[in-house]
C-alpha cells in the first residue's frame, strides 16, 4: 500500500526522464503543451520515441527481476512453512528500504534513470510483495476455523497433529463463507488503503517533487515495519520443512477425486489468464495516460489510480448480491471477468479522458475473480504447507504475468503509432479466456450436482420386488 506513493513517483519519473532527453528537439517546433490537439507528424514522432524508449526499460526491469522474484518467493514460502509467517512479512521491508535509499539518491543526484535497476534487482531478493502476499493467504488459511482449545487437549493434539493433517482436507462447507470473505476483506482492505494513498500521491508528488515523495515513502515504510515488528504474530509454525514438491504431493493427495483436479486446474489456469490480463494492462497504463493526446499530471493520475483501488470496497454489496442469488463461487468469478472484458475493450475501442473514470465502476465484479479462485483453491489444499502451495500457484502467476508483460510492452512500441490501445485489446481477449475456463468449471459443477441430487433421490427411493 505505501509503496505505491513510491512506485508512482518512479513510474512517472522515468517518463519524464525521457521527455527531458527529447526537450531540445521539441523546442525547435516549439512545443510546450501538446495535449488534446493534433500534432505535427515530426512532434507526433518524437513523442512516440519517447514512449518507446519509456517502454524499454520496463522490459530492462522485468529481466532482472524475473528469476530472483520467483525463487525467492518459493524459498520463502516453504521457510514460511518451517518457521512462520512472520519472518516473511518483516524481511521485504529490508529491501524495500534499500530500494527506496538508492532511489532517492539517484533523483537527488539526476542520475540515469538505468540505476535504479539496480534497487529493482535487490528488492527482488525478498520476494516483495509476492511474498507477502502468499504469508497472509496462508495466515487466513491457518486460523480459518480454528477454535481455542484448553491446554491438556492441545497435549493430546499435538501427539495426532500428523495425522490430523493427513486426513483433514478443509471441505468443512458450513464454514465456507467464512473463509471468502475473510479473503474478500483482505482484498478490500488493502485497496481501500491503497485508494487514500493513490488519492494524496499526486498532491505530494505536485508539491513536494519526486525526490521528498521516496523519503517521505521511506519514512512511512520504517513506521510500518515497526508495527508490523511488534504486533504481527506467529501461525502456521512446523516442525520441519515440507519439500519443494510437496506442495504438489499435497494437492494431488487433497484431489483423488477427478472433480477436485478438474476444478483446481480449471480456476488456476483462469486466474493465470487475469493476471496476465492486469500486467499487459497496467504496464503501458500511465505511459498511455502521460502521453498525447491526454498529458496527465501526477493529480489526474492520482485521482485514477484511486477510483480503481477504490472499486475494491464495493465488492462486499456485490458478493452479498451473488450469494443471495445462490452463485457459486466460480459463477461469481465467472460472471465478474465477463464484466472485466467489457470495460478493459471499452478502455482499448474509445480514446477519451472520461473513459477512464467509467472503466472501474464497469469492472467492480471483476474484483472478485481471484478472490474467489483462492478460496477454492484453500479448501481443497488444506492447511498443511499451505505458504508452499500458494508460493508455487503464485510463481507460475508471475511467469505468466512476465510474458503478459512483455507481449503487451511489445505490442504498444511496434503498435504506438498505429494503434497504442493494442496492449489492451490483448487483455481483454486474455480476460475473455479467464471467463470461459470460469464458466466451464461453472457448467461441469452444476451438471454434477443434479447428477449427485439424482443418485441420491435413487437411493432413498424404496425398491419394489415382485411377488
Amino acid at each position: 500500500m505505501i509503496d505505491g506513493l513510491a512506485l508512482a513517483a518512479k513510474s512517472q519519473y522515468r517518463y519524464r526522464f525521457f521527455h527531458s532527453k527529447y526537450a531540445s528537439e521539441l523546442h525547435k517546433y516549439n512545443v510546450s503543451k501538446e495535449c488534446g490537439v493534433s500534432l505535427q507528424p515530426e512532434v507526433q514522432e518524437i513523442e512516440n520515441s519517447i514512449s518507446r524508449e519509456t517502454i524499454q526499460w520496463t522490459l530492462y526491469n522485468n529481466y532482472v527481476t524475473i528469476v530472483p522474484h520467483i525463487v525467492t518467493a518459493l524459498v520463502m514460502g516453504l521457510k514460511s512453512d518451517q518457521i512462520g509467517r512472520r519472518f516473511v512479512f518483516l524481511y521485504p521491508f529490508i529491501t524495500a528500504f534499500v530500494d527506496y535509499i538508492l532511489l532517492a539518491v539517484i533523483l537527488q543526484l539526476q542520475l540515469h534513470f538505468g540505476f535504479t535497476l539496480i534497487g529493482d534487482f535487490v528488492r527482488s531478493l525478498s520476494g516483495g510483495t509476492m511474498a507477502m502476499s502468499l504469508a497472509a493467504y496462508a495466515v487466513i488459511s491457518d486460523t480459518h476455523g480454528k477454535k481455542e482449545k484448553p491446554e491438556e487437549e492441545n497435549k493430546t493434539a499435538d501427539k495426532h497433529e500428523q495425522k490430523d493433517d493427513d486426513v483433514e482436507n478443509d471441505l468443512d462447507m458450513s464454514r465456507e463463507k467464512q473463509r471468502t470473505f475473510k479473503i474478500v476483506l483482505l482484498h478490500v482492505a488493502h485497496d481501500l488503503a491503497s485508494s487514500i494513498i493513490s488519492f494524496a500521491t499526486g498532491y505530494v508528488i505536485q508539491y513536494a517533487g519526486f525526490f521528498y515523495t521516496v523519503c517521505i515513502t521511506l519514512g512511512l515504510k520504517i513506521l510500518l515495519f515497526i508495527f508490523a515488528l511488534l504486533f504481527i504474530t506467529e501461525t502456521g509454525k512446523q516442525k520441519k520443512s515440507p519439500g519443494f514438491i510437496t506442495p504438489l504431493k499435497i494437492i494431488l493427495k487433497r484431489t483423488k477425486d477427478p472433480r477436485n483436479r478438474r476444478t483446481l486446474f480449471l480456476v488456476n489456469m483462469a486466474v493465470v489468464f487475469l493476471v496476465v490480463s492486469f500486467v499487459t494492462e497496467r504496464e503501458t497504463m500511465t505511459i498511455y495516460q502521460m502521453s498525447p493526446p491526454f498529458c496527465m499530471d501526477a493529480v489526474q493520475l492520482g485521482y485514477l489510480s484511486s477510483e480503481t483501488r477504490l472499486r475494491g470496497i464495493f465488492t462486499i454489496p456485490v458478493l452479498w448480491l451473488w450469494r443471495r442469488l445462490h452463485f457459486m463461487e466460480s459463477t461469481i468469478a465467472a460472471v465478474g471477468t465477463y464484466f472485466s472484458v467489457a470495460a478493459t475493450f471499452l478502455l482499448a475501442s474509445v480514446r477519451q479522458t472520461w473513459v477512464f473514470f467509467v472503466v472501474p465502476v464497469v469492472a467492480i465484479p471483476g474484483s472478485l475473480s481471484s478472490s474467489m479462485t483462492k478460496a477454492i483453491t484453500s479448501r481443497l489444499v488444506g492447511r498443511q504447507a499451505l505458504a508452499s502451495s500458494f508460493a508455487v500457484m503464485l510463481a507460475i502467476d508471475e511467469v505468466f504475468s512476465f510474458g503478459g508483460g512483455q507481449a503487451g510492452n511489445y505490442l504498444y512500441e511496434k503498435f504506438v503509432d498505429t494503434v497504442p490501445t493494442a496492449p489492451f485489446y490483448l487483455a481483454a481477449a486474455t480476460f475473455a479466456v479467464s471467463a470461459a475456463m470460469y464458466t466451464t468449471e461453472t457448467i461441469l459443477q452444476r451438471r454434477y450436482s443434479r447428477t449427485d441430487t439424482q443418485t441420491e433421490i435413487n437411493m432413498d427411493s424404496p425398491t419394489v420386488t415382485s411377488p
